[in-house]
Order: C-alpha cells, then sequence, then structure tokens
C-alpha cells in the first residue's frame, strides 16, 4: 500500500549505505538503488512535487538493471520530472567513511544546508558541496578521489523556508517541541535554534 503524502510539500530521502553495481546493502541483503527511486517517483501523491534523494554509497562497477513494469496510468513525463537525486561520488567510484569523522559527504551537505538552506537555491548549495567536497578530498592527499555529482529533473528552483525548533514549557515540568515555520512562531513559546537544542 502506498503512502499518502498529499498533505506534504516535498519529499526527502538519506540513504547511508555500503554500495556497488547499482545496489545498496541493507540490513538483511540488499537492494537496487533504481528500484527504491522508481517507487518515489511512482508515488501518485507526490507527482508535481520535489522529490529529493542523497546518497552516500560508492558507485563502483554501475550496471543497474530495472524492472519492465510500469504505472500505465500515470504519463512518463509526470514520474520522470521534479526529481532530484545527489550522489556523494560519481558512477565507478569509491565514497569515503571515516569510521571516527564520517563521511566528508555528508558532513558538508548537512553544513551547507543548514547555513544557507533557506538563503539559496538547492542547486546552489550542491554546487557548494561539490566544490568544498573536492577541495576537501585533494587535501587529503594525491591517491584520494571522489566528486559528488546530482542529477534533476525539477521544473523549478527550490529554497526551503526556515524552520526552527519551537518548545513549550508548562508547569508540570512537561516540554513539548515541534518544528515551525519562523514566521509562525507565537509570543508564549521559547525558541532556540534546532543546534541548541541538540546540545
Amino acid at each position: 500500500m502506498a503512502l499518502d503524502q498529499t498533505d506534504c510539500d516535498c519529499f526527502g530521502m538519506a540513504i547511508l549505505s555500503h554500495g556497488e553495481n547499482g545496489r545498496i546493502s541493507t540490513r538483511d541483503g540488499s537492494i537496487t538503488l533504481e528500484n527504491v527511486i522508481r517507487k518515489v517517483k511512482k508515488c501518485e501523491s507526490l507527482l508535481g512535487k520535489p522529490k529529493l534523494i542523497f546518497v552516500q554509497s560508492c558507485r563502483l562497477d554501475n550496471n543497474l538493471t530495472t524492472d519492465a513494469a510500469i504505472v500505465q496510468s500515470i504519463p512518463k513525463l509526470a514520474i520522470e520530472s521534479d526529481l532530484l537525486v545527489s550522489y556523494a561520488t560519481t558512477k565507478g567510484n569509491v565514497a569515503y567513511r571515516s569510521p571516527e569523522s564520517g563521511s566528508p559527504y555528508i558532513q558538508l551537505l548537512t553544513e551547507i544546508l543548514e547555513a544557507k538552506g533557506d538563503k539559496e537555491s538547492l542547486f546552489d548549495l550542491l554546487t557548494e558541496v561539490n566544490a568544498k567536497l573536492q577541495e576537501m578530498i585533494q587535501s587529503l592527499g594525491a591517491s584520494c578521489e571522489q566528486v559528488s555529482v546530482f542529477e534533476t529533473t525539477l521544473k523549478k528552483k527550490l529554497q526551503f523556508d526556515k524552520i526552527v525548533a519551537v518548545y513549550t514549557k508548562y508547569s508540570d515540568g512537561r516540554i513539548e517541541y515541534e518544528n515551525k515555520l519562523e514566521e509562525n512562531i507565537q509570543e508564549q513559546t521559547y525558541v532556540k535554534s534546532t543546534q541548541d537544542l541538540r546540545n
């Protein structure tokens, strides 16, 4: 059964795993990345809405195979449009991840989205991720190679609204959290940035 995403303005997914030959490792085996992307593209309640997929995995020997089955009731153009997939590396290459410090791609992506996500278009932000990742990888030495890449069929520029974490304290000590657009914050709540709430 498909999830109803009618009330959503945008869909986002991040995949962090090992990968090769067009497959992503899972706890109990592997799945093809193309099947994951196809399911997102064919979700009828997401048609005409931005669908963003960020993939941190190697892409060595990528020989993707796809299912022949297609939903006939949805025009192919509608299925293929409004999708952005950002990969940590190009086809045929590794994506670095340190056990101590994590993935340079994910670090830069989250850092840039948090700092500028509500100020610049996603296209500009991902271009900056590409540039900074290349600088970072080059600083590690000549034997290291990794270039992030994104593919898009978005029809419009995408820029995020500023969301802040809001919490309300009650006299019994309870605290309730929720995310709100910055312009919709009410006076009785205490506002802190998402970063502050994590600490």
